[in-house]
């Protein structure tokens, strides 16, 4: 498996958790194929220690991956946009194809570079419409250099086309956009598009003028069920989580200096709130509110807070020690972007609460977590409100009884939890076992109906 991630390196979060993840997956042998990553060429040097014999790190890409991140760029500056990435994924695709050794399964003289099934899959993560523009770029002009290669390029779209979750079109020129990139690209053969998620796959099934919602793909952040929660301990106060991830003013880490201020005078003596962090300093604004973070956890033994990188397994450990976690995200940027870091709570048992309604909210709901939303300024009384004699007042049989949903979140939750390797090395032809079902990649070129009870 190729991985062809040009954000890798400057950029943490859920780039960073893929390496991770394959990297977890390669040492408990869920995952037997080894794996390239090309990445930036600014790769972190912390990095390096995901490097093994089964991991190839390669640094490649020069471009900014998310310069347009937050902008719409106009004609001129896509065209340079796209050129500039689509001659790098020509490069690192012609590289791919110089470098691998197509074989059938059977032959024993088999080289070290073979590919099991003479398939070569390449994966791309979180792509954007010109990301998707700058692939069919390299596409079209790789020409011979693919031939006699069996190829299937999986393409993962994580953000919104310019829709809302009403079905409103937000943004004409960002929908129009993803539209020309997506049919663009769809028209090889050897390209799959994957959604990320419930909104996401109804968003693009309507964009590509389909007759269902687009492809799934599961998770990649962890695999869901392989760590068993730890012994229950007893203890004498709460324990509550309030910002997890890279330090970002839209998740509201901003926030966080007037929201301790808030929670922390009207919690037990023996409560603590939990704050980890990864920060790249290159933001005043988040500086400001690191400072004043650490001058509040000098002089407060109920604060903890973590400023480094923590390993999966101990983000894992802390998430499941909590009683209560509180999203800070900004609800307004996130109304209708997705956070792949709710999923990591989904077989958590701790109360969610959300300062305001979004696709966090929504996404909690459809997967029937114990949900909570408030105002900011009713944070504390919430906090309060839900814990009587040191015990969550909520019970295990009152999750989300009521769900605007319907019948539809056993489905998505299975889908979504699916084991993403069987899944990325799975034939798209052929449907995968009970209980992992995702349905046939090979639909998203075919008019068949289909209802979410057998596709996603």
């Amino acid at each position: 498996m190729i991985v062809l991630d040009p954000a890798l390196g400057p950029e943490g979060g859920h780039h960073v958790a893929l390496l991770e993840r394959v990297h977890s997956a390669l040492e408990s042998g869920e995952c037997s194929s080894p794996v390239e990553f090309y990445s930036s060429r600014k790769i972190r040097k912390s990095l390096e220690r995901f490097a093994t014999d089964q991991i190839r790190i390669t640094p490649f890409f020069d471009t900014n991956f998310y310069r347009y991140s937050a902008t719409l760029p106009n004609i001129a500056e896509a065209n340079g946009f796209i050129a500039a990435l689509g001659k790098e994924y020509l490069a690192a695709l012609k590289r791919v194809f110089t470098e691998s050794v197509l074989i059938d399964e059977a032959d024993p003289t088999a080289p070290q570079r073979a590919h099991r099934n003479g398939k070569l899959i390449i994966f791309y993560p979180a792509m954007q419409w010109v990301h998707l523009m700058a692939v069919q770029f390299a596409l079209r002009l790789i020409g011979s250099a693919v031939s006699g290669h069996q190829v299937e390029h999986r393409v993962c779209l994580m953000y919104n086309p310019g829709r809302n979750h009403t079905g409103e079109v937000m943004n004409v020129a960002e929908w129009l956009s993803y539209k020309m990139a997506c049919k663009s690209i769809a028209a090889y053969a050897s390209v799959k598009l994957y959604a990320s998620d419930y909104e996401l796959a109804e968003h693009f099934g309507r964009l590509l003028e389909l007759d269902s919602p687009l492809p799934l793909h599961p998770q990649y952040l962890a695999e869901m069920g392989d760590l068993a929660a730890p012994p229950a301990v007893q203890k004498s106060g709460k324990k509550i989580g309030i910002y997890f991830g890279d330090a970002k003013s839209d998740k509201g880490f901003n926030r966080l200096p007037e929201l301790l201020e808030q929670v922390i005078p009207t919690i037990g003596a023996d409560d603590q709130v939990v704050i980890q962090y990864t920060s790249q300093g290159n933001c005043p604004r988040v500086l400001a509110a690191e400072e004043k973070i650490r001058k509040f956890a000098q002089g407060e033994p109920r604060l903890s807070v973590i400023s480094r990188y923590l390993p999966a397994e101990e983000i894992q450990a802390i998430l499941f020690s909590l009683d209560v976690f509180v999203f800070t995200y900004d609800v307004h940027h996130y109304q209708n972007k997705s956070s792949g870091f709710l999923w990591l709570l989904a077989d958590k048992s701790c109360q969610l609460i959300f300062l305001g309604e979004s696709w966090l909210s929504r996404e909690a709901t459809r997967l029937r977590l114990n949900v909570c939303v408030c105002a900011f300024n009713q944070l504390s009384e919430v906090l309060q409100g839900l814990f009587v004699e040191g015990r969550l007042a909520y019970s295990e049989g009152s999750k989300n009884s009521s769900s605007a949903y319907g019948g539809v979140e056993s489905e998505y939750r299975e889908r979504l939890f699916a084991p993403f390797f069987q899944w990325l090395c799975s034939d798209p032809r052929k449907k995968l076992q009970v209980g992992q079902a995702l349905g046939d990649p090979m639909s998203f070129f075919s008019n068949t109906e289909f209802s979410w009870s057998d596709k996603c």
